[in-house]
C-alpha cells in the first residue's frame, strides 16, 4: 500500500511537472510574440495596391514594344564603336559609327514618346512583386536615355532648340514612370538624371535661349519632378517583395512554426524595420534622425558556420521611438533571423544615392534659376542666396548629415557650385561661353 502511494505521488508530481512545463512552454511561446509590438503592416498595403489598377492603360505595355525592335537592330552590332560621351560635347565631333547608330535607333524613341503620355506606368504589380521579379524595361531604359541624349546633341548642333526642350520633357516623363517601383528603379533614374544634367548645363550656355523658354521649362520641370515617386514608394515595394519572397521559405518549417510562432515573430520584426525606414527615408539627412549601422555576431548556429554570413548587419534611424522597439526585437527571431540578414537590402548605399539624386534634381532648378537671373540682369548673382525666393526655394546642400550649403564661386566661364569634399561639382556656364571640346573632330565624317 505504501509503495502504491509513493508511485501515485510520483505520478502526480510528474503530471504536475509536465503541466508546469507545458504551461511554461505555451507562456514562452505567447511571450515571444507579445514582447514585440504589434503594429500591423508598416503601411496601408491595400490602399497602396489600389494605386496600381490593372484595368487602366499602363505605359510599360507601350515601352516594351521597343525591346523587340531594339534586339533586332542590336544583332547588326551597330553599337560597337559608338561614342555615347559625345552627348556631352559638340555633335560635330561625332564619329561615323555614332551618327549611323543614332540614325538607326532614333525611330525607337517613338514608343517611349507615346508611352510617356500615359498617366499610369509601373513595370511590376505590387501584388505580385518578389525578389525574382524581372525589370527588363527599367534596366533597358538606360539605353533609350543615352539614345535620347545623343539625339538632343544632334538637335543642338542643328539649332532646333524647341525639339531639345521637348526631348528633355520626354526624359522627365519617362523618369516619372521608371521611378515607380523598387529601389533598383530609383537607382536607374538617378544615373539617368545625372547624365542628363551633364548635358543640360552645357545646353543652357547657348546664347540664343530666351527668357520665355527658360521660365516655361522651369515650370514644366518643377511639375514633373513633383510627380516623381519618392523613396518611400521604393521602400514599400521592397517590403512587399521581401514578404512575398520569404513566405514560402517560412512555410517550409511547419513544425518549428507551430512550436515557436516564428512567422508571427518574423512579421512583427519586419514591420518594425520597415516602419522605421518609412518614417524617415524621404527626409534629407540633415533633418533625419542619426543613421546607425548595426553589426553584431548572429545567434544562429547555421549562420555562424557560414563565414560569408556570420554577422548580423542592418541599418536604421535612431529616432528614439521606433528604433528602440526595433533594437529590442531584431534578435528575437530564431531560424528566420538569417533571412533578415540575407534579404534586407543594402539600404545604406541606397539612402546615400537617393539623397544625391535629390541634389541633382534640385540643381537642375538651380541652374535654371541662375540663367533666368542672368538674362534678366545681365550677370549671375554675387551670392547664391540672392536667388531666394524669386528664383529658387532653397539653397542646395551637401547630401549628408551636415547639410552644408554648397560653395558658390566665380570662374572664367561663369560660376561653379561644389561641395567642400569635392564629391559634387556643377558648372554654370555664362550664355555665349565657348565651351571646350572633349573630343577631337571626327576625321571619318
Amino acid at each position: 500500500m505504501a509503495a502504491y502511494s509513493i508511485r501515485k505521488k510520483r505520478l502526480l508530481l510528474l503530471a504536475i511537472g509536465l503541466l508546469v512545463m507545458t504551461t511554461a512552454f505555451f507562456a514562452w511561446r505567447d511571450w515571444r510574440v507579445r514582447s514585440i509590438p504589434d503594429l500591423g503592416e508598416p503601411f496601408d498595403v491595400a490602399a497602396f495596391e489600389e494605386k496600381y489598377p490593372l484595368d487602366e492603360p499602363n505605359a510599360f505595355n507601350t515601352y516594351s514594344r521597343w525591346l523587340k525592335v531594339r534586339d533586332l537592330i542590336h544583332q547588326q552590332n551597330l553599337s560597337a564603336n559608338v561614342n555615347y560621351n559625345i552627348a556631352y560635347d559638340s555633335w560635330e565631333n561625332a564619329n561615323e559609327a555614332t551618327v549611323e547608330y543614332l540614325e538607326e535607333m532614333r525611330p525607337l524613341i517613338g514608343p517611349w514618346e507615346e508611352g510617356s503620355q500615359i498617366a499610369q506606368g509601373f513595370e511590376i504589380d505590387p501584388r505580385e512583386i518578389s525578389f525574382e521579379s524581372l525589370l527588363e524595361v527599367t534596366q533597358e531604359s538606360r539605353d533609350i536615355s543615352r539614345i535620347i541624349l545623343l539625339d538632343t546633341a544632334r538637335l543642338m548642333h542643328e539649332g532646333d532648340r524647341k525639339a531639345v526642350w521637348d526631348r528633355y520633357r520626354l526624359l522627365m516623363r519617362i523618369e516619372r514612370h521608371i521611378r515607380n517601383g523598387c529601389l533598383i528603379t530609383q537607382l536607374v533614374c538617378y544615373a539617368m538624371h545625372k547624365n542628363w544634367l551633364s548635358q543640360f548645363e552645357r545646353f543652357l550656355a547657348q546664347e540664343e535661349i530666351t527668357l520665355e523658354e527658360l521660365r516655361q521649362f522651369r515650370d514644366d520641370l518643377t511639375r514633373l519632378q513633383q510627380q516623381f515617386p519618392g523613396p518611400e514608394v521604393a521602400i514599400k515595394f521592397e517590403y512587399l517583395g521581401m514578404r512575398r519572397t520569404l513566405a514560402p521559405k517560412l512555410a517550409q518549417h511547419s513544425w518549428s512554426n507551430y512550436l515557436s510562432n516564428e512567422p508571427e515573430v518574423f512579421q512583427r520584426v519586419l514591420s518594425l524595420f520597415y516602419r522605421n525606414w518609412l518614417a524617415h527615408c524621404a527626409k534629407p539627412p540633415w533633418e533625419a534622425p542619426p543613421f546607425v549601422e548595426h553589426q553584431c555576431a548572429t545567434s544562429q548556429i547555421q549562420s555562424l558556420l557560414n563565414q560569408n554570413d556570420s554577422a548580423c548587419r542592418w541599418d536604421y534611424f535612431d529616432d528614439g521611438t521606433t528604433s528602440e522597439d526595433l533594437l529590442a526585437a531584431f534578435h528575437k527571431p530564431s531560424y528566420s533571423q538569417r533571412y533578415l540578414n540575407q534579404f534586407i537590402p543594402a539600404l545604406k548605399s541606397c539612402y546615400r544615392s537617393m539623397n544625391s539624386d535629390r541634389l541633382y534634381q534640385q540643381m537642375a532648378l538651380v541652374q535654371l534659376g541662375l540663367h533666368i537671373y542672368y538674362r534678366e540682369r545681365g550677370d549671375f548673382p554675387e551670392k547664391l542666396k540672392d536667388l531666394i525666393p524669386d528664383y529658387i526655394d532653397e539653397l542646395p546642400r551637401t547630401p549628408d548629415a551636415t547639410g552644408a550649403v554648397l560653395t558658390y564661386t566665380k570662374t572664367d566661364t561663369g560660376r561653379e557650385i561644389s561641395s567642400s569634399d569635392g564629391k559634387f561639382l556643377f558648372n554654370i556656364y555664362a550664355p555665349g561661353t565657348d565651351l571646350p571640346s572633349l573630343f577631337e573632330p571626327a576625321s571619318n565624317k
